[in-house]
């Protein structure tokens, strides 16, 4: 059977085993060949949460070439499915991430995210598992059975200090990553590790404390500027931090907060910024109305969105993830495990194209 396919909203959902890996273009099949030792340990080695850790007698793929910009990565829970730029209905991936060398064999966390270079990472979270929270980082162009080319972890991260929130870097290739509560803090918090972060290394910055307006961060993004924004479900806010923020220091400013009115926002879940400073913010809502609001330039406060993205006819149920393509759509991930896409245009009750991944959960895209 097919990884899911991208096609009109309402037509049959197909649905598939993530088990199975399919490939097109070319790729070649995920799995473990031969009795072969890796010679590479990228942060040490895998434990907890159960699964084939070991790199023995498992042979890594090639990378291929560098994934094109407007590539999307959907992870479906123990893979990551590939698609093509401009995918749209009818597309199918070109590839997947899967197999014992890529150590995602064992259910991992749904946070992934590409660097501006392509590198793909996928945060491997054991918390509760009596294990250790991984982040590994694929080289673009992984495909099939990769093996990651860094593999961050260790008590000096604090990655096992909190629940892992989100991931996300910056132009320069610095790593962002939130944490929905730790023992230090209770607020939250995100962590900034350096370029190339590999192995038990510490965060070069904190951003934490009360200041921060900081409570539970689930996910981050940055504008063309470089500045840092940050979604908090608990306050019903996107908060937004200068380049260089660090400890606890203030935003700049925040969209929402608890008690605002004219957001609409209740439980927001995803932001992406446009190149022109507009801010699209996905929202579960009450009573399941999710819906996407889209925000101005520079909006602070309790505003109203420009417009929104809402209704039966739109496919929206849950809305979580968020991400745009360099084409100037919208690709929306829903609780149900579809991704629904939009023109970046869009407004109200407006029909979306639905990408069926069963088990779909969490998308990134190559911008």
């Amino acid at each position: 059977m097919l990884p899911a396919m991208l096609r009109p909203f309402g037509s049959p959902v197909a649905r598939l085993s993530c088990a199975v890996a399919v490939f097109t273009l070319g790729a070649s099949s995920a799995g473990c060949h031969g009795n072969v030792v890796l010679d590479h340990e990228p942060g040490g080695t895998l434990d907890g949460g159960g699964g084939n850790d070991s790199d023995a007698g498992c042979t890594p793929e090639p990378t291929g070439p560098a994934y094109p910009h407007g590539s999307v990565a959907v992870n479906l829970g123990v893979s990551i499915a590939l698609y093509p730029t401009g995918a749209t209905s009818g597309t199918v991936p070109f590839g997947t991430i899967a197999g014992c060398a890529t150590r995602l064999d064992t259910p991992f966390s749904s946070v992934i995210g590409f660097d501006a270079q392509g590198r793909l990472a996928a945060a491997r979270d054991a918390l509760g598992k009596g294990g250790t929270t991984h982040i590994l980082v694929y080289e673009t162009g992984a495909i099939g059975n990769a093996l990651p080319v860094a593999d961050l972890n260790g008590p000096a991260t604090g990655l096992d200090d909190g629940t892992l929130g989100a991931l996300a870097f910056d132009a320069a290739g610095s790593l962002y990553v939130s944490q929905v509560t730790t023992p230090q803090n209770p607020g939250g918090r995100v962590l900034v590790f350096p370029p190339g972060a590999d192995g038990n290394i510490p965060p070069t910055r904190t951003i934490a404390g009360d200041a921060t307006s900081l409570r539970s961060p689930v996910a981050l993004a940055f504008d063309v500027q470089g500045s840092l924004y940050v979604v908090d479900v608990e306050l019903a806010s996107v908060a937004v931090f200068s380049v260089d923020a660090s400890g606890d220091q203030p935003p700049l400013r925040i969209i929402g907060a608890p008690g605002a009115t004219q957001t609409g926002l209740t439980s927001p879940e995803g932001v992406v910024v446009d190149t022109d400073g507009t801010t699209y913010v996905s929202d579960t809502g009450a009573n399941g109305a999710g819906a996407i609001r889209v925000f101005a330039a520079g909006a602070n406060g309790d505003v109203s969105p420009q417009r929104v993205i809402v209704g039966d006819e739109t496919g929206l149920g849950t809305p979580s993830n968020i991400g745009l393509d360099p084409l100037g759509r919208l690709f929306v991930l829903n609780a149900s495990g579809s991704v629904v896409l939009f023109p970046t245009s869009a407004e109200g009750n407006v029909p979306g194209v639905e990408l069926a991944a069963s088990g779909a959960e969490n998308l990134a895209i190559f911008r």
